[in-house]
């Protein structure tokens, strides 16, 4: 990645290597840039962020594409007229370091192109939101965002931050970008690797699902238990007896192993019901 000053040098050859292509847009207080914008996330976006945080397999793929992405090293390159990229600016100190004051330093950086990563990989989109300095604190915060998490109230956009905490930005004087992957058909909408994964993710929740009931089943493969009409258990005078009773109390010897899960009471039910 580089930010770009204009200058006309003889091109050298440089290999420009892999890039990662999406769209992005700064968001001011016109309407015109808000207009036609839902806050919310699409739902195959919400179900996206759910299956990170519940397959171990999607979580470990992503945070292994955010590691990668925090190793990315941004710098200032000169471009021709054509805006073609040529070598990295090293005469001007001043210039070169933009890239290394951007998203409020080395370590933040890292961080902020960690989450852009793994956003722009599972959901497609995300904010990137930088906050002015203030009197009180004299350096600039950048962060970022699910589209889900940000709202805008008048010329006050303001930003959930988990915890009941809540950041207020004015895009006036703050920064409000909106990253996102273009969709092939509808280019304003976000596309992701992920959302083509998630029938099969489904899948693999609900064999989950599956397997978790087994384990915790009395009768894990679901065997046929024939029992005769004329079966009786001897009960109390005010409890009835016959078929059903004898089916009612298989059902609670079957379903006592889901009881209390992870307690004594529940190791202490199973052996009283042997």
């Amino acid at each position: 990645m580089a930010f770009r000053a204009k200058k006309v040098i003889e091109p050298p050859a440089i290999d420009d290597g892999p890039s990662l292509i999406a769209s992005a847009v700064r968001m001011g207080l016109s309407d015109e840039a808000w207009r036609g914008y839902r806050f919310t996330d699409e739902a195959w976006q919400k179900q996206a962020w759910d299956f990170y945080d519940t397959n171990p397999q999607l979580h470990n793929a992503i945070d292994y594409i955010g590691a990668a992405c925090s190793m990315v090293r941004i710098f200032v390159a000169e471009v021709d007229d054509n805006g073609v990229r040529q070598g990295e600016v090293e005469d001007d100190e001043e210039i070169g370091a933009l890239a290394e004051t951007l998203f409020g330093g080395p370590a933040n950086k890292a961080e902020i192109l960690r989450a852009i990563g793994e956003s722009l990989s599972v959901a497609g989109e995300c904010f990137i939101l930088g906050r002015a300095a203030k009197t009180d604190d004299p350096f600039d915060r950048w962060w970022v965002a699910a589209p889900s998490e940000v709202r805008r109230q008048g010329e006050t956009v303001y930003v959930q931050m988990g915890r009941a905490a809540r950041e207020e930005l004015n895009p006036g004087r703050d920064i409000v970008i909106r990253v996102w992957t273009p969709h092939p058909r509808r280019a304003f909408l976000a596309d992701s690797p992920v959302r083509a994964l998630l029938s099969l993710l489904f899948e693999m929740e609900q064999m989950q699902m599956f397997i978790r009931s087994q384990m915790n089943s009395r009768i894990a493969n679901a065997t046929i238990l024939p029992v005769p009409s004329t079966l009786a258990a001897p009960k109390a005078d005010s409890q009835a007896v016959g078929t059903d009773d004898i089916y009612q109390q298989l059902f609670e010897v079957i379903t006592s192993n889901l009881e209390g899960k992870g307690t004594a009471a529940q190791v202490a039910s199973r052996r009283r019901r042997k």
